[in-house]
């Protein structure tokens, strides 16, 4: 019998939780003409929502050396019923991509696939023991590192390699040696070894290039990472000779090379007495170079002197130290800018103003722009930007000091 729901009376009872999945009954109690009739109906509430992953990259590559990524993979994933399900994620890596899926507790499936590129480093080279560009002293000696050959990884491959070339300490000149594979001639390097005399001043070329090098000074501390930042923002790598006079900070010497920059010696302690004798000196500069290695999984191959290679303070000849540094294959850097943030500059009411004029007036069109900085001083760091646009608005390329570098090298003062 059809009921006319208005010649009827009736009350609905229902237990259904709004957003609370489950099944749910509807009951509705009728009463027509003086009977009563009670209808029951079934309500299910279901997920039919897939969650939803969030990923910080699209991309990825992987080098096929380290079997490490370019980037570190995060990710979020969310429900509309479970909330954060981060931690049901399942993360496969294959050969050509890196798929997350995650699954919700109505079993909606959400799966992101991030592709993957493998960089391959290429085949078989020469690699040189030190580095490419040598200087040894007039009449000094010269101290052959030879060379090895390596697969695309750096990794040493067990062959003979030929040496040709001399070089001659009794005449000053650039002389090359040159280190060829014995299976494939193909494969070869050479290296440039200057000879001068040492007590002469060596300036960087003027090249035609203006180049600035941002060379910082007696860190890591607390101001480096703010440098560091400011260089990241504008894609810029500088040069660090580092120390470990504040050593809760020498983390930062493996922050510094994380993010593309040249690592040199500075000094372990930065007290004179390291002058007092060659042993004196090499036994700091191998300390801070063994800090150097724990930090960054190898050891640096340039330095730069305390207080340059012109200090008055050494008691040892610098001479003999310099020509000690080069003899072992070391490569050392002074400066011809500076910025006077450890000099003139502390002493001035104005300290960013300060640092800023010395650095412009400092540099010089078509010629290597070696720029002497401390990451000590905060006056620096708060200055770094305003120096880096004054460089990129006036034409100069900023770079770190590499093998090929030209050297500044300053009169040893005895």
């Amino acid at each position: 019998e059809e009921i006319d729901i208005h010649d009827s009376s009736y009350d609905i009872q229902s237990n259904i939780v709004d957003n609370k999945l489950g099944d749910y009954a509807v009951v509705y109690n009728i009463k027509y003409k003086g009977r009563e009739y009670k209808l029951t109906r079934r309500v299910s509430i279901v997920d039919l929502s897939a969650p939803t992953i969030e990923v910080n990259v699209e991309t990825l590559e992987k080098d096929v050396c380290t079997d490490k990524y370019n980037k570190e993979i995060t990710y979020a994933a969310t429900d509309d019923f479970d909330g954060d399900i981060t931690d049901k994620v399942i993360k496969e890596e294959l050969t050509d991509k890196v798929i997350l899926k995650v699954s919700d507790s109505s079993e909606n499936v959400t799966t992101v696939e991030i592709p993957v590129k493998t960089i391959d480093k290429g085949g078989n080279r020469v690699l040189l023991n030190g580095s490419a560009n040598m200087s040894v002293s007039l009449n000094g000696t010269y101290t052959e590192r030879g060379a090895y050959l390596a697969d695309g990884c750096d990794k040493k491959i067990n062959e003979d390699i030929d040496i040709s070339g001399s070089v001659d300490t009794s005449k000053e000149g650039v002389y090359t040696i040159t280190y060829q594979s014995k299976t494939n001639k193909d494969l070869k390097a050479t290296r440039k070894v200057s000879v001068y005399d040492m007590p002469s001043s060596i300036k960087a070329p003027y090249t035609g290039e203006s180049v600035i090098y941002l060379t910082f000074d007696d860190g890591p501390c607390y101001y480096t990472k703010k440098i560091l930042d400011v260089l990241d923002k504008y894609n810029i790598k500088a040069t660090f000779f580092v120390t470990n006079q504040i050593s809760g900070y020498k983390y930062m010497i493996a922050e510094e090379a994380k993010r593309g920059h040249t690592i040199g010696i500075h000094t372990l302690t930065h007290q004179w007495k390291i002058y007092h004798s060659l042993d004196s000196y090499w036994e700091d500069f191998n300390a801070m170079n063994d800090i150097v290695e724990q930090q960054t999984g190898k050891r640096a191959t340039i330095l730069r002197f305390p207080g340059g290679t012109s200090n008055q303070v050494a008691k040892t000849n610098m001479s003999l130290i310099a020509s000690s540094v080069l003899s072992k294959g070391y490569q050392y850097y002074d400066w011809n800018v500076c910025v006077e943030d450890a000099g003139a500059c502390v002493k001035s009411s104005n300290k960013q103003s300060c640092v800023y004029n010395y650095f412009t007036g400092g540099l010089q069109k078509g010629r290597d722009n070696i720029v002497l900085l401390h990451d000590l001083k905060s006056y620096t760091a708060d200055s770094l930007e305003k120096m880096i646009k004054y460089g990129l608005d006036n034409g100069y390329t900023f770079k770190a000091i590499d093998e090929n570098t030209a050297t500044v090298h300053f009169k040893p003062y005895k």
